[in-house]
């Protein structure tokens, strides 16, 4: 039998295209993570909302009624992408967004390839554990999650590409997508180029084109706040009091990023840069005080992990490398993955829909008949 496995795995990456399905594989993965049960969703979702956004940028007082709606009036990227491609229903919406959802698998695919100098097995698991999170699975039905999956393509475009040009770019489309996302992802994409030394001639020309989208960024806030119908407020909470609230963030905080968070100890440790460590896990913690939501707030941080993911290369060799990950893959298997919607409920995922009722159900059925026939 394992030597049936080997044998499918070699003839597996042995093919041209191996990387574009795994990644359509890890694509549909995603939606059985965080599938879109309720027909309703789609209908009723933020996708509605976002189309009327693409039919007029500089009027958004009907925001005034929705929940959340004005802190959503800048992230215009995905409306503007509506508008470009002249659509006008919410399945329509939907179906672009799990567009982007696998051009986002493909893409991070292609990106841990190239961090792990085309280590394919490590990316294989890596990127196998990485799909298993928020981070991904935002793209693939969460109705309110429009903004950060756009945000994750175009911070994931920052580390993928090598021109400082599409990186201005890429960092301008992050903004209007979700500016939460841009913000906490921006550190990750600096320190991305930092350390690659085979990119130091373009590091000047990188560092021009951060202020440069931002100057942009606020040249068009401020014209879009000088229009009579176009207001922007946050709702009260986001921040520190936020903590004080009947939410489990503590809870939460290590099951976010699930085996993940070895795997970047792990590196943190051979690289004895215990102030990196403490820095960058007060950076998670922050960053889920500012967006307000546990798991989302430290799906933001996801960069860190793939800056992790090529350094541990230059520590290690690959067997051990790989051994190491196999591991990470498996304890995300074997975590759980809450995926959080509204105040208190959770939406479980196909592969935990299909245990409980080949395996749960029929145990506790047993367990009654076993009760009622002592009683």
């Amino acid at each position: 039998m394992i030597g049936l496995l080997k044998n499918a795995y070699t003839r597996f990456i042995s093919l041209p295209y191996w990387w574009l399905i795994f990644g359509i594989f890890l694509f549909i993965w995603t939606i059985q993570v965080n599938p879109p049960l309720n027909r309703l969703e789609i209908q009723n979702g933020l996708w509605g909302v976002q189309i009327l956004q693409s039919q007029n940028f500089s009027d958004n007082d009907f925001l005034e009624n929705i929940m959340y709606g004005y802190n959503r009036a800048l992230r215009l990227a995905f409306p503007a992408l509506l508008r470009l491609l002249h659509i006008s229903q919410p399945r329509q919406a939907f179906i672009l967004q799990l567009f982007i959802g696998l051009l986002f698998q493909i893409i991070l695919v292609k990106s841990c390839l190239k961090a792990s100098q085309n280590n394919i097995r490590g990316t294989i698991l890596f990127t196998f554990a990485c799909t298993y999170y928020y981070f991904s699975n935002t793209a693939a039905g969460d109705t309110f999650g429009h903004g950060d999956a756009l945000a994750f393509l175009f911070i994931l475009g920052c580390i993928a590409t090598e021109s400082p040009i599409l990186v201005g770019l890429c960092l301008f489309g992050a903004y209007f997508a979700n500016e939460r996302t841009f913000t906490l992802s921006l550190p990750s994409v600096v320190i991305w180029w930092l350390w690659d030394k085979q990119l130091f001639s373009h590091k000047k020309i990188l560092f021009l084109s951060i202020p440069l989208s931002i100057i942009i960024y606020a040249v068009c806030r401020f014209l879009l706040l000088r229009q009579p119908h176009f207001d922007i407020q946050l709702p009260n909470d986001i921040g520190f009091f936020y903590l004080k609230k009947d939410h489990s963030f503590f809870n939460n905080y290590m099951f976010a990023f699930g085996s993940l968070w070895v795997l970047f100890f792990y590196w943190l440790f051979k690289k004895r840069q215990l102030p990196v460590l403490i820095g960058l896990v007060l950076f998670a913690t922050i960053s889920a005080f500012i967006v307000a939501d546990q798991i989302r707030g430290l799906s933001f941080t996801f960069p860190l992990f793939i800056i992790a993911f090529r350094e541990i290369h230059k520590i290690e060799n690959t067997e051990k490398i790989n051994s190491i990950l196999l591991w990470v893959a498996l304890i995300a298997i074997i975590l759980p993955n809450f995926n959080y919607y509204g105040e208190y409920g959770f939406k479980p995922t196909l592969v935990y829909l299909f245990v409980e009722r080949v395996l749960i159900d029929p145990i506790e059925y047993i367990l009654q008949i076993l009760q009622k026939a002592r009683a």
